[in-house]
């Protein structure tokens, strides 16, 4: 199944994951999130926080599939900024993925809230 009803939902159920080691850009994306390619259900990504760990300015870049969400977005030392709100959600199918990368390797923490939805 490639994306459930949404409208005849049976479970939702609320996740909030944490990426720590997020590449930096001269290597591959690391994934921050993955719907696996037979799960039978579908993830609404509701919030995405980068938060800026290291000690310096940095850039973070964050993509669904392989379209930018943002690209070499800065972030100030000890700052945080939403990459995706609950005001601009993605629905993420089977076989699909949130990937990340950064400026400053392992300079990005980030945060993904979202709903693993089954009908």
């Amino acid at each position: 199944m490639a994306a459930p009803n949404i409208v005849a939902v049976t479970t939702i159920t609320g996740k909030t994951d944490v990426s720590t080691s997020i590449s930096n850009s001269s290597g591959s994306p690391t994934t921050v999130l993955s719907n696996a390619s037979a799960s039978d259900d579908v993830y609404k990504i509701n919030t995405v926080l980068a938060s800026n760990k290291s000690a310096s300015l940095l850039t973070v870049s964050l993509l669904y599939q392989s379209a930018y969400v943002c690209k070499d977005l800065t972030i100030p030392v000890g700052s945080s900024i939403a990459l995706l709100g609950k005001d601009t959600p993605i629905y993420m199918e089977e076989n699909t993925s949130l990937t990340a990368y950064s400026d400053t390797a392992s300079g990005v923490d980030i945060i993904t809230s979202y709903e693993i939805i089954t009908d």
